[in-house]
């Protein structure tokens, strides 16, 4: 065994043996350095922040005008926000020297034509009280900003909102609108991605960079839309339920057998049935979020090429089923509805899908005498 005293010596006489650059190289000025770093963060953030607009620009209309197929619905006002505490102590440099945030919350982004805009909300507003309640300042203010909007999101009352605008204070009454209760969420990672859970509708940074058009955006959207509307998650939680409790027999019956199956049959039917009906639940948002497209008043035409763009990003999904459908599966699939569609407007019928028949129930007998 090597003595540990020498192991340092061995290290220093391997490295020296090792190959070199061959060229002087330029020496690396260290402020030079972090000033560009700073310049790449703030790019960074421009680019986040582009992106974050642009899917609240797309999405937010379509929660609106898609409440037809939500249960879950609340009053908005069409307006991010946002201070330079809520974004990350490693961005709060770079998002103060962009776009000026302080610790205040103040407007962010409001949708033309939403409730904030049309009742004189401006971006960089900043917020000093809503109705009687006093904004808070700091890290949290966000947080509780949210939940405030929460508890008056549940009527159509109007909100009066106190702001500081430059020299000016002003209060600002804004009456919400309607809309389908998802939180619109921006992941900044660069997975080509987006999902919903119930709660909301999340998109990551890499498949905003994907999209051409702002029609991909709202297809993309209304497909996630969908999956919440026709509770795809809840069904989901179900199957793998259902899954976990089947392996959970056959893990009792080997446990009454003297086998100890250290609940593998339980975990596989949890992930065997949670992934039940995974590609169906999928064609299926193809075949909603397409009415809710329509509806919402985006252009449907072409919007299956977005798949045979897909494609060109991975391959083997032209033909291979996952949990997702074939994309070839889903350009057709998509190009019928759209048929189906434009049948139905031209007929002047309402543009609802297609739902499945259920066998009618019989009435009970009435008992013999």
């Amino acid at each position: 065994m090597i003595p540990l005293r020498i192991l340092p010596i061995i290290t220093a006489l391997l490295l020296s043996a090792c190959a070199t650059p061959q060229t002087n190289s330029n020496k690396i000025d260290s402020v030079a350095s972090k000033l560009e770093a700073k310049k790449q963060r703030e790019l960074v953030v421009q680019e986040w922040t582009n992106a974050d607009e642009r899917l609240f620009r797309v999405g937010y209309p379509i929660l609106v005008k898609a409440t037809s197929f939500c249960e879950k619905t609340s009053y908005q006002t069409g307006m991010t926000f946002w201070s330079a505490k809520d974004v990350g102590k490693e961005w709060e440099e770079a998002y103060q020297s962009v776009y000026g945030l302080s610790e205040l919350l103040q407007a962010a982004y409001i949708v033309p034509g939403a409730p904030a805009d049309k009742d004189g909300l401006k971006r960089d507003d900043i917020f000093i009280a809503i109705n009687d309640w006093s904004v808070p300042v700091g890290k949290k203010a966000k947080n509780k900003f949210i939940e405030k909007l929460g508890e008056l999101s549940k009527s159509a009352d109007s909100i009066a909102f106190k702001v500081q605008r430059g020299d000016q204070e002003l209060t600002l009454t804004v009456t919400p609108e309607k809309a389908c209760d998802y939180q619109i969420i921006l992941d900044p990672s660069d997975v080509l991605n987006a999902f919903a859970d119930g709660k909301t509708i999340t998109f990551h940074k890499g498949i905003m960079d994907f999209f051409r058009t702002d029609q991909e955006v709202a297809l993309v959207f209304s497909h996630e839309l969908a999956h919440n509307t026709m509770k795809h998650n809840e069904a989901k939680t179900q199957n793998m339920t259902v899954g976990g409790a089947g392996g959970f027999v056959i893990d009792l019956l080997g446990a009454l057998a003297g086998i100890n199956t250290q609940g593998k049959f339980t975990d596989m039917g949890m992930r065997g049935g949670a992934g039940a009906f995974s590609a169906a639940f999928e064609t299926e948002a193809d075949y909603v979020g397409l009415y809710i497209m329509a509806v919402s008043g985006n252009e449907i035409e072409k919007s299956s090429h977005f798949w045979r763009r897909m494609s060109m990003k991975s391959v083997q999904s032209i033909s291979l089923t996952t949990t997702h459908p074939a994309n070839a599966d889903r350009f057709v699939g998509i190009e019928n509805t759209i048929k189906e569609i434009k049948a139905k407007i031209a007929a002047g019928e309402p543009l609802q899908p297609e739902m499945k028949k259920t066998k009618p129930v019989d009435p009970p007998k009435a008992p013999k005498h």
